[in-house]
């Protein structure tokens, strides 16, 4: 898979892309996702895709602010605001050989957005994403 589009372009369009279409395309059907808000990996792609789309909706607004790439992996850094907070962090994804994802890390800073932004993706994933993967001392 080969894209004229930046990671961070491929990525950014797959988050956004409702229909989960873009998201197939760019992704293993095994990709995990994991981060500072999870207390353990997400895996498959229709467990990720929707821990993703359900994560960007927190988000009040977000900016990319810097971007480094190499052939088989991006980190993005990036600055948002979101349940009332300043949140920053980087997301790193990497890619296989065909160039399609199979790994997105998400980590968010400081401690304090971690844990409100870990309980808020829990409760609105409740009964549909395993609770277990969240932060469940905030709860």
């Amino acid at each position: 898979m080969t894209s004229a589009l930046s990671l961070q372009e491929r990525y950014a369009q797959a988050v956004r892309d409702d229909s989960g279409e873009s998201f197939a395309a760019l992704t293993e059907p095994d990709i995990t996702l994991s981060g500072s808000v999870f207390a353990w990996p997400i895996t498959g792609r229709a467990q990720v895709q929707l821990a993703l789309r359900t994560a960007s909706g927190i988000y009040d607004e977000l900016t990319f602010t810097g971007a480094t790439e190499l052939p088989d992996r991006a980190y993005l850094e990036w600055s948002a605001r979101g349940l009332g907070l300043e949140i920053h962090g980087v997301t790193a994804i990497a890619t296989g050989q065909a160039g399609a994802f199979t790994s997105i890390a998400l980590h968010h800073r400081p401690l304090g957005a971690v844990l409100a932004f870990s309980k808020e993706l829990s409760r609105r994933l409740d009964g549909l994403i395993d609770p277990s993967h969240f932060d469940a001392t905030s709860a």
